[in-house]
């Protein structure tokens, strides 16, 4: 997400030695630094083993309300759904051929996460940038409030929901998971995709995984109907971009080429389902537009509670997409009640909001920037 100057993250690199019935870690390195950092928790048998995956990956607590059951549809019941995702098929193929010695152990609070190796590269961008603290803090107080919440099962409601477009490693989708989030996660890129069935496989005690709430959608979102053809690099690459047109060159080195059907936001929730979506993402490099407008119905009808978008000038201008056209796309969530706000004000404690036509005018057509994090929170229903 958004260019800013270096800070400190809690993420660890964990040397990993033994696949035979876990992962025993035994030795752990601040990710970027090469400073030995002290474990403070204790790691049993993350189990990888094709055969036998574990009940919980840690003894170590869920956030609270992030309680293992709750009562409502789960989004990722819905056949039409099921139609659309992967199957994390955590006993067959995603782990066993995985070299796992440089494993990541990342801690979100007092929850370790374990990430594949091939996550490492998006990690050190996520851990070493300011503005992607900011995002993560703002997630983590959106998840806490939002996801299997206390008495939502006593009440009949289902854990809130996390559509996180443009997933990449699937780093936010594990947070949500932890929290207890249902979680649909979104990317063109099939290597990205495993990455984040591997990563959920990864941590099967997380409240989302356990509870089997979590699922990958390996397609682009759009809200028109069309298939892409996608150049794509070997590894999950974070500056990926979805092409707007069929004729676009690839930006990155192309490993593989095939087609992806687009699916809708609108689509798959607005009739089949009456869930509510409680946070959205999208981190999409510059396809943000076609994400926006497949919610169009979710917003009329009051089910998106939070969107949490990185916006990106520098990329509409690449892809010749009028910035005029992004204004018309935000403009009816003030006329929804929505409440928008840049994500570093709100790390500055700033009360500053774009709550008029020609303030969010200004940002989004003329302000001068290359990308940053918007949050837009809007009434329920």
């Amino acid at each position: 997400m958004s260019q800013h100057r270096q800070s400190p993250f809690t993420v660890i690199l964990a040397v990993v030695v033994g696949l035979a019935a876990g992962l025993s870690l035994s030795f752990f390195e601040v990710l970027g630094s090469g400073t030995p950092a002290a474990a403070n928790f204790a790691v049993a048998s993350i189990a990888v083993n094709a055969s036998k995956p574990a009940a919980a990956a840690t003894g170590a607590a869920a956030p609270a309300g992030a309680g293992a059951g709750a009562g409502g549809a789960l989004v990722t019941e819905y056949p039409h759904i099921k139609a659309v995702t992967a199957a994390l098929d955590c006993q067959n193929t995603l782990l066993p051929a995985r070299n796992m010695s440089d494993a990541l152990l990342y801690m979100e609070g007092r929850i370790p996460l374990v990430l594949d190796p091939a996550s490492k590269g998006i990690m050190a961008w996520i851990t070493g940038n300011e503005g992607e603290r900011a995002v993560h803090d703002v997630f983590t107080r959106l998840f806490s409030e939002g996801c299997a919440p206390a008495g939502a099962a006593a009440g009949g409601k289902a854990p809130g929901l996390f559509l996180d477009v443009g997933a990449n490693a699937g780093f936010y989708s594990l947070i949500a998971a932890a929290y207890g989030c249902q979680v649909l996660a979104f990317d063109p890129q099939k290597v990205c995709s495993d990455l984040v069935r591997r990563n959920f496989c990864l941590n099967p005690g997380l409240p989302g995984v356990a509870g089997r709430r979590v699922a990958v959608v390996n397609a682009p979102v759009s809200d028109v109907a069309t298939t892409l053809n996608l150049s794509v690099p070997a590894a999950c690459e974070g500056v990926f971009f979805v092409p707007w047109k069929n004729d676009t060159p690839p930006r990155v080195p192309v490993a593989e080429t095939y087609q992806r059907a687009s699916v809708s936001l609108d689509g798959l929730l607005l009739k089949e389902t009456s869930a509510e979506v409680f946070v959205l993402k999208i981190d999409t490099e510059g396809y943000e537009l076609p994400v926006m407008k497949s919610i169009s119905g979710l917003l009329a009808t009051r089910r998106v509670r939070h969107i949490l978008v990185e916006v990106t000038p520098v990329f509409w201008t690449r892809d010749g997409v009028p910035r005029a056209d992004i204004y018309a796309a935000f403009l009816p969530l003030l006329g929804y009640g929505c409440r928008i706000q840049r994500v570093l004000d709100i790390a500055a404690n700033s009360t500053a909001l774009l709550d008029t036509a020609e303030k969010l005018r200004e940002y989004l057509v003329v302000r001068d920037y290359i990308q940053e994090d918007v949050l837009v929170t809007c009434p329920p229903a």
